[in-house]
């Protein structure tokens, strides 16, 4: 505190006229609530399992004898001389004794204007404190209001939605609502500890965007979500703490403080991520509601082929800060600021283990609310005016044209047989509301998505507190067949799920910026930031997986090598690897293990932090220019998938196949066709049969040889849907089964540890691209996979004198296979099928397109 402050202080403590009635003079009394009457009125009582405390400590005992005149002004002076924070204490405490702070209790009635933090109210906010003794649990019970969520109903909201909602939910919901977050936290927290935390601060992000902070923290202090005080109050209460802050910046997004309750800088740090209990929280699950809502919009368009259907979205306001923390762990989740205050935490902070939990429960029960009103048609004259707000489109123009759907026993309609619709469901991931249904239901659809939002979270009042469907993402808001959530383009009439332009953009951007043609070195950080921007491209464009496949080995690779240059070179690194092995001795106790993780992470971060460069070679250079080439505008990509390929459904038609050292083959009995083939010579002299092992990396495992049985089955399965017709599905499914785990996962997701692999990966992807046909597979043991294991095995007979098999023996041994062709697959197929077995070798998007159109074999009877 500066003599400023400290004159403020002085000043504040004289003026009543505010309030004449209550006296400055603290031996007089004043009308404040005692610490009994708070605890029996105010929401969120005192808990057992939720408390958190100090170590006693000389700060503790300070504050009451200079609050309480139990010393002298020799003994003030002595304290005082201890450092500047007693020193600050021992003046301003006796001045806030003197500062009225009765009006805090008066409703904010101008709160949504609030441009900055008013120092006046915290100085009263401090007096508050001064006064309940720094038990700052008291002071937000004094404060009540919204600090503690006196306006929302807990009997209420459980009379309206306990009949509908999973018991375990509508448990955690009143939990939430009557004793505060976490359920369970009970710590007393060393000194020496929370005295280090003080000293060291918060994280550059912080100290280095002091006016996004400042803003931040204002909006949050306005909405009730903090409380302020002057800095000093944190050391000296018992109850209080500080959490380091982070503050987070990202283009197109509002900054956002992050509380750090995980970052460990010593052995011995105590984090508030690992001190607070989470095996009796509510679970997480919002990571399905994408996909459900993919899957609703697929079943809906099933159930009306030819009707408008509007995709539409709704933001919660403050969601994770709904959950409000129980008054006596509120300092224990607060932080300093320093050049600004001491906040303690009254709703729930972004950073810790338990705030997503804390608003799972009532994410489910708004979606399951929404499906319960979905039918009325009477809300939409009760929120006339939020449908007003926005605008939704009309039917689609005669002659439009609707990709179809169709329903299977995972996929059945929306409608029953009499054509009634069922209860349209709500899928919210995190906070975002995923709404999709006819147009002509839309209004009613919305309207009960907006009744749900207010009979969980409370009914909205402007003038006290922010609506709980967010305003400013509401307004003007125009819903049609198409909407981009979730940054990811959703077309109901196409029936798509696509990434932005904007977004292709960036990744191209990075590209060219990090990744020039020809680059030879990379850095571990640029390969990093490119993994991450291929899984979001990958939410669009799932065959995009199996380009990631060798950016994760070149992440490895460069792990390994920095490891070793940091074994060599780095002293600190080879200090953290020792002591690592030290502990690894010592009996299992829980501080040891701690201490043990603690090192291993530190250990793993200075291998991330490397600015060393690591050479490439040829096959990321190659995944790398073929990303390039397929972002660029003139590539005639298109970077949106459909739903028929993203969700489960049942398969059009299955296949199956089988590889062994000296051929493959495979068979669909629904698509009528069979093949089979002996590999070549140069394949069958790289197998086990002739190399034991593949230390000099010759060796082409049957890992490899079953994936070309599913890429050959593939080929045939596009062959037949080219020349005939076999479903009106425009992108059906095939089910390739197999009985080699390997060759599944690769199909499904993609190959990681073998370069052959990986090559066969970016041709299937090259293949999936170009072509309307999905792929699963599924694996089926050796037993049932006789039929695929029978053909794999049709080679020369092992007599030497007969050189071919009479393939009529095959149908004669299986007539199920009677009525099939043989597949014969076209030279260039196998050529470079070849070259991407024996040299890993993929070929270029264009000899693909090229070689789709020509044909990828031919079906002989």
């Amino acid at each position: 505190l500066t003599p400023s402050i400290i004159s403020k202080i002085m000043v504040r403590a004289t003026k009543v006229d505010d309030h004449p009635a209550v006296s400055a003079d603290p031996k007089q009394g004043k009308n404040y609530p005692s610490a009994a009457k708070l605890y029996k009125t105010v929401p969120m009582p005192p808990d057992v399992d939720q408390g958190g405390c100090g170590e006693a400590s000389l700060e503790h005992a300070a504050f009451f004898l200079i609050r309480d005149e139990w010393l002298g002004p020799d003994e003030i002076k002595t304290m005082s001389a201890l450092d500047v924070e007693f020193e600050v204490m021992s003046q301003a405490v006796p001045l806030l004794m003197k500062v009225d702070f009765s009006s805090l209790t008066e409703p904010r009635l101008d709160y949504a204007n609030q441009e900055e933090i008013d120092f006046q109210k915290v100085i009263q906010l401090s007096a508050c404190a001064v006064h309940y003794g720094l038990d700052l649990g008291l002071v937000v019970r004094y404060l009540g209001r919204e600090y503690v969520g006196v306006h929302r109903d807990p009997e209420q909201v459980e009379s309206d939605i306990k009949e509908y909602i999973d018991p375990a939910d509508m448990e955690q919901i009143l939990r939430i609502l009557t004793k505060g977050c976490p359920k369970k936290l009970q710590y007393e927290l060393p000194h020496e500890h929370k005295m280090r935390m003080l000293r060291r601060g918060n994280q550059p992000s912080v100290i280095d965007n002091m006016t996004e902070v400042r803003a931040t923290m204002n909006k949050e202090e306005k909405h009730s979500h903090l409380v302020p005080f002057l800095t000093f109050i944190c050391r000296f209460a018992w109850t209080g703490q500080s959490v380091p802050q982070g503050m987070v910046l990202k283009e197109g997004k509002a900054p956002r403080i992050v509380w750090d309750g995980s970052t460990k800088l010593e052995a011995d740090d105590i984090v508030m991520n690992e001190i607070t209990p989470i095996d009796e929280e509510a679970l997480v699950t919002f990571g399905r509601s994408k996909g459900k809502f993919c899957r609703h919009l697929y079943r809906t368009r099933a159930s009306f082929p030819f009707l408008e259907i509007i995709v539409a979205t709704a933001d919660i306001k403050a969601a994770f800060r709904y959950g409000r923390i129980n008054p006596d762990l509120a300092a224990f989740f607060g932080f300093v600021i320093r050049g600004m205050y001491y906040f303690i935490a009254t709703a729930m902070v972004f950073g810790s283990v338990v705030s997503g939990t804390s608003w799972e429960p009532f994410r489910r029960a708004i979606e399951v609310m929404t499906e319960v009103y979905s039918l009325r048609s009477d809300l939409k004259e009760v929120h006339k005016k939020f449908l007003d707000m926005v605008t939704i489109a009309e039917a689609a123009p005669p002659g439009t044209e609707f990709v179809q759907a169709f329903a299977d026993e995972l996929n059945p309609l929306v409608v029953d047989e009499n054509g009634v619709q069922e209860p349209i469901p709500n899928f919210i991931y995190v906070d975002d509301c995923l709404l999709a249904c006819v147009y002509f239901r839309m209004r009613d659809y919305l309207a009960a998505c907006i009744e749900a939002i207010f009979v969980v979270l409370g009914r909205p009042n402007d003038s006290l507190r922010q609506c709980p469907l967010a305003m400013d993402k509401w307004v003007g808001m125009h819903f049609g067949h198409s909407a981009t959530m979730l940054g990811l383009i959703f077309d109901a009439r196409q029936l798509t799920v696509g990434i932005t332009r904007d977004y292709l953009d960036q990744v191209l951007d990075i590209l060219e910026t990090d990744w020039p043609t020809g680059f030879t070195h990379f850095k571990l950080k640029d390969i990093v930031t490119l993994a991450g921007k291929l899984a979001r491209l990958g939410e669009g464009a799932p065959w995009v997986y199996h380009l990631m496949t060798h950016i994760y080995s070149s992440i490895a690779h460069a792990l390994r090598l920095n490891e070793k240059f940091l074994r060599g070179q780095n002293h600190s690194f080879k200090a953290l690897i020792k002591k690592i092995k030290d502990l690894r001795h010592l009996p299992k106790v829980q501080q040891d293990v701690e201490h043990m993780n603690f090192y291993i992470r530190k250990a793993a971060r200075q291998k991330f932090k490397s600015s060393e460069e690591y050479k490439s070679n040829v096959t990321l250079n190659e995944e790398v220019e073929l990303l390039r080439h397929w972002l660029s505008t003139a590539s005639g990509i298109t970077w949106a998938s459909p739903i028929h390929h993203l969700i489960q459904r049942v398969a059009f038609a299955n296949a199956a196949g089988d590889s062994c050292l000296h051929g493959g083959g495979g068979f669909s009995i629904k698509l009528k066709f069979w093949w089979h083939l002996v590999w070549p010579k140069r394949v069958h002299l790289r197998t086990k049969k002739y190399i034991e092992n593949n230390k000099k990396g010759l060796l082409i495992s049957i890992n490899v040889l079953e994936f070309v049985s599913v890429i050959i089955n593939y080929a045939a399965a596009i062959t037949v849907l080219n020349q005939e017709k076999h479903t009106d599905d425009p992108f059906p499914v095939l089910l390739n089964m197999a009985d080699n785990t390997a060759c599944i996962r690769w199909t499904n997701h993609a190959c990681k540890d073998s370069l052959a692999g990986r090559a066969l990966g970016r041709f299937l992807c090259m293949l999936l691209v170009n072509t309307n046909l999905g792929i699963n597979a599924k694996w089926l043991s050796t037993d049932e996979n006789l039929i695929a294991d029978t053909i794999s095995r049709l080679q020369d007979s092992p007599d030497k004198a007969k050189k071919f098999f009479d393939y009529s023996k095959l149908k004669q041994q299986f007539p199920q296979l009677a009525p099939c062709r043989a597949f014969l697959p076209s030279p260039e197929l196998r050529s470079l099928i070849w070259d991407c077995v024996l040299h890993a070798k993929s070929p270029n998007p264009q000899q693909v397109k090229e070689m789709i159109r020509d044909g990828l074999g031919k079906l002989t009877s």
